[in-house]
């Protein structure tokens, strides 16, 4: 039972990162490619502030981010909750 905890922590982790620096690289992406106005054709309506600039984005585009980062936290969460509360590396 001690292997199933230490793979699902160490996959949920994996999820984590890479979720995060999905989000990281998606919001370094609209710093330099988004636009700087707002285009309502295109559905570019969402402002978003990265590093003092704002950016204009589509709602998709924010639901994307936020559910990047919620898998992160998610992942962040179940692999810090086995490590304390499973102890699965902890040698017996």
């Amino acid at each position: 039972m001690v292997r199933f905890w230490k793979i699902l922590e160490v996959a949920s982790f994996a999820v984590c990162v890479v979720a995060f620096l999905y989000a990281i690289a998606l919001s370094m992406h609209w710093f330099y490619t988004a636009s700087l106005v707002p285009v309502p054709q295109l559905g570019k309506t969402q402002e978003f502030s990265i590093r003092g600039k704002a950016v204009y984005i589509t709602s998709e585009e924010q639901y994307e981010l936020n559910g990047a980062f919620l898998i992160a936290f998610v992942g962040a969460a179940l692999a810090g909750w086995i490590e304390v509360y499973k102890n699965p590396f902890l040698r017996r």
